[in-house]
């Protein structure tokens, strides 16, 4: 399929935008592997480094309950000059991948066409949300991003730190319960979910966009899911908090997947407490980490993980797209 690019011209995108040919790929052509090249490295020509790197993304979507849809690519000439692509996952989301700041800055006309491909394709495949997670320097990536549909989410910081000792000033509850996850606690998870979003800093654009029923789909999907590592926390009126932990694939550590406390309970010792649950799973599970990300905007949930001595090891920018009808909006 084809596509008209717009002839504005903006600082830095220098390739000739009037005409360019947008496909969706199909994973037996040719351009396929091409495009999943651009993609990792920005290159196109077959590279040892380059395609380790596609095959570990291959690797990674086929060891989890992924699929890569659509693959899409922009050419010029017959020849691919840029491209992303659609991991998608259970819970009618997906995380678009897109090649370095660098081929944004060259093609950014023609590679936010693709995108708008894709986000069409995404729709039509029934899909709700589409997240970017770009590096902070990448600010070509993120105009481009801007001029596809997406709007700016936040800023996440990926934390870590040894699964051992909790701080000193822990406050734990000790009035407190804890139920794993089954089919018979489903609806609990749901309730403690949908507080735990009531008035909360994390991210909050994302509140309604999918059903909670979406979410928890999406967060099974996350590393290894086990359902004993989830865990509702409640007192004599009702559940107060909920911590979904994830087994990482690649090395012996758990990821915090998502951490809520109801908004009657914030400030009592319900976070130190589902913190503290965390780290005695690891421990018995010989997990050496524990990791997650914190939206760099939420300050008292910044303040927190920093008590507890997580370090920062990255950052990402996150951006999303929403089907028009998502959550009303």
């Amino acid at each position: 399929m084809g596509a008209s690019l717009p002839t504005g011209n903006r600082d830095g995108f220098d390739m000739d935008k009037r005409t360019a040919d947008i496909r969706v790929l199909a994973s037996h052509e040719t351009h396929y592997s091409t495009a999943l090249r651009n993609i990792v490295s920005g290159q196109t020509a077959p590279d040892a480094e380059t395609d380790r790197r596609v095959a570990d993304l291959l690797d990674f979507v086929q060891s989890r309950p992924l699929r890569i849809e659509p693959v899409v690519g922009a050419f010029a000439d017959g020849r691919l000059v840029c491209a992303c692509a659609c991991v998608e996952s259970p819970g009618r989301a997906a995380l678009v991948h897109v090649p370095p700041d660098r081929v944004a800055r060259r093609h950014g006309d023609v590679l936010a066409a693709a995108l708008r491909t894709l986000l069409e394709r995404a729709w039509a495949n029934a899909l709700v949300l589409v997240q970017a997670l770009v590096p902070p320097e990448s600010r070509n990536l993120e105009e481009v991003l801007s001029h596809a549909g997406f709007r700016f989410l936040a800023e996440l910081v990926y934390q870590e730190r040894a699964a051992d000792a909790p701080p000193g000033s822990l406050r734990v509850r000790g009035d407190l319960t804890f139920v794993s996850y089954s089919a018979r606690t489903h609806e609990l998870f749901l309730d403690a979910l949908n507080l735990s979003y009531v008035d909360s800093l994390d991210c909050p654009d994302l509140t309604g966009l999918r059903t909670t029923e979406d979410v928890l789909a999406a967060h099974k999907a996350a590393g290894r899911h086990d359902p004993e590592c989830w865990f509702v926390a409640g007192d004599s009126q009702g559940p107060v908090g909920v911590i979904l932990l994830s087994k990482v694939l690649s090395r012996p550590a758990f990821e915090v997947v998502y951490m809520g406390v109801a908004p009657r309970a914030r400030g009592q010792g319900v976070g130190d407490a589902l913190l503290d649950k965390a780290m005695k799973q690891c421990v018995c599970r010989d997990a050496t980490r524990l990791a997650l990300a914190v939206d760099s905007a939420n300050t008292p949930a910044v303040c927190f993980y920093a008590r507890w001595g997580f370090n920062e090891i990255a950052r990402r920018r996150a951006w999303i797209a929403a089907r028009a009808d998502a959550g009303g909006r």
